[in-house]
């Protein structure tokens, strides 16, 4: 039996990367247009310090920035939420 690190030397790893690129082209995109967009660069750094001080890899905070772009192109925010959906991105993409 293959390791898991090899996964791409399988018979079926045509079959799992069809699916993952199927997954990935139903993904939503980022289109730029959040009316909070001005504020992004406050809650990026902030994000980024939150993630060093709580030990974060780089992929939870990259992940967490993804999410935010997302729900803030999305949704209208009051700006006074914003810190707390960018925990919320955080605390799922730690997840």
């Amino acid at each position: 039996m293959p390791s898991e690190s090899n996964w791409w030397l399988t018979e079926y790893a045509d079959d799992i990367h069809k699916h993952l690129r199927s997954k990935e082209q139903q993904r939503f995109l980022y289109k730029g247009k959040s009316p909070q967009l001005y504020l992004r660069k406050f809650l990026i750094k902030w994000l980024d310090s939150v993630c060093q001080k709580v030990k974060f890899c780089v992929t939870v905070k990259h992940l967490a920035v993804y999410f935010l772009d997302i729900f803030m192109d999305n949704h209208v925010i009051r700006p006074e939420h914003l810190q707390i959906v960018t925990v919320g991105c955080l605390i799922v993409a730690g997840k």
